[in-house]
């Protein structure tokens, strides 16, 4: 993914993170899908956002 696609990615991320916000670190006070949805989009972003720092790339593989 170029610097662009992976910028995109992290609009997105931060959208899932509105639209799926967990406001407890009690997974138990959450639904597994948005507690699920809400870690990952955390995570991918932090990568997108590693990635851009470093100026490397993003390559997805799978489905």
């Amino acid at each position: 993914m170029s610097a662009r696609e992976v910028n995109e990615l992290v609009i997105i991320c931060e959208q899932l993170l509105n639209e799926y916000s967990v406001s407890t670190k009690k997974k138990w006070e959450v639904d597994n899908t948005t507690w699920g949805i809400n870690l990952f989009a955390e995570e991918l972003k932090t990568l997108c956002l590693t990635a851009l720092d470093q100026k490397k790339k993003v390559i997805a593989v799978g489905d």
